[in-house]
């Protein structure tokens, strides 16, 4: 479905690596994003999310981010910006990770039968975490902004 989306201010940390390896990078950029976080007095305004810009079994670039308001200063590697507000197709899949594949490819395909032009990087936001939750309770929001 084509949704409105809101801006958003993010602090992130984009980075790369093989697919086998995004798991344990995420969760090393989240831990670095949390202890920042934590170290500052900044609190997460939302769910945890990730950008995605390349995506190959060789490569995957990404960043890993928590919303945030008010003001935040860079440091190090960790960057702040602005989601800008516009158009997206919105899908709600709940289920392990490894069924997120289908849900990227069937966006996709909607986009490709529906004329409708993405832009060159999409987003998960995740609404829980394993361990908070069995696998097949997972739920992630993927967005595909629209050019």
């Amino acid at each position: 479905m084509v949704i409105d989306v809101e801006a958003m201010s993010i602090i992130s940390i984009k980075d790369s690596c093989s697919v086998e390896e995004v798991a344990r990078k995420m969760t090393e950029i989240y831990t670095e994003l949390g202890i920042f976080m934590g170290t500052n007095g900044i609190e997460a305004s939302g769910n945890s999310l990730s950008l995605y810009y390349t995506y190959s079994p060789e490569k995957v670039v990404f960043e890993p981010a928590f919303p945030v308001s008010g003001e935040v200063i860079e440091e190090g590697r960790i960057k702040v910006s602005e989601m800008a507000e516009g158009k997206a197709i919105k899908a709600v899949y709940r289920g392990d990770y490894s069924g997120l594949e289908g849900v990227h490819m069937g966006i996709d395909e909607y986009a490709k039968l529906s004329n409708i032009m993405l832009a060159d990087y999409c987003w998960e936001v995740y609404l829980n975490q394993p361990g908070e939750v069995g696998d097949n309770e997972l739920e992630t929001h993927v967005y595909y902004r629209l050019k």
